[in-house]
């Protein structure tokens, strides 16, 4: 729907006042220099779990980060970012994981309080910037990632996540991605301050992550779009 047609359709439903106070809400509460995708906050934060729960493929990524998660070692530390919600908390406590998480934004850590309860004080979790990690070296087990390099961040802030991964990584890390789709001709490659999205096809995002220092284990494809797929890299440490 255009912009025009989205204004008329709140004018007829009454809701326009409504969504433009929500917008400046949000718009005062960003700062200037956060990722170019880094808007929740306000009552986007707060209506974050409702829009998502009614997505059918968020469904089929909780199950398969699920799956993923059960095969790892009881006990293992995880790093979760963007922690967001906290949507793997209660797996990661199943599986008797010691569970880290951060986010940027301060709204969806108190929505993920709201919504795990006491299973929020089992963990330990931060406001925080994922391109400057303020933990040390080889701080986790695992890490994962998920909706974040591809969608939220540009391609100079992600190269600066995955360095900054693999510097606190002892062992692997599991990342949810865009994929370009090998029928599609190729795109331009993107430019520093422009999001990943679905520029990158397989061998560019392993090339990507090779460069960092990690490898490829793994690529489970979960839904395929027109020009991309989502897919869930799992990721080991590369041999020196």
């Amino acid at each position: 729907m255009s912009f025009i047609g989205k204004l008329l359709k709140h004018g007829k439903n009454g809701t326009l006042f409504k969504t433009l106070r929500k917008r400046l809400f949000n718009a005062a509460n960003h700062k200037n220099d956060a990722p170019i995708g880094d808007t929740y906050y306000g009552s986007r934060a707060e209506d974050y779990l409702a829009k998502r729960h009614q997505q059918e493929y968020w469904h089929l990524e909780q199950k398969q980060i699920v799956k993923m998660l059960s095969q790892l070692p009881k006990g293992s530390s995880v790093l979760d970012v963007p922690f967001g919600t906290g949507r793997f908390v209660k797996d990661y406590l199943q599986n008797e994981f010691n569970v880290t998480g951060l986010d940027a934004s301060e709204d969806m850590l108190k929505v993920a309080k709201k919504e795990l309860g006491e299973l929020f004080n089992k963990i330990n979790v931060s406001v925080g910037d994922a391109t400057q990690l303020p933990y040390p070296d080889q701080s986790f087990d695992y890490v994962v990632c998920i909706r974040f390099l591809t969608h939220i961040v540009n391609y100079e802030q992600a190269r600066a996540v995955l360095r900054e991964f693999r510097r606190i990584t002892r062992n692997q890390l599991i990342l949810q991605l865009r994929m370009r789709l090998d029928k599609c001709p190729p795109t331009e490659f993107p430019k520093p301050d422009q999001q990943i999205g679905d520029r990158l096809n397989q061998n560019q995002l392993k090339d990507l992550l090779g460069e960092f220092g990690f490898e490829v284990k793994h690529i489970e494809v979960l839904e395929e779009r027109d020009t991309y797929c989502r897919a869930i890299f799992l990721c080991g440490l590369a041999s020196t």
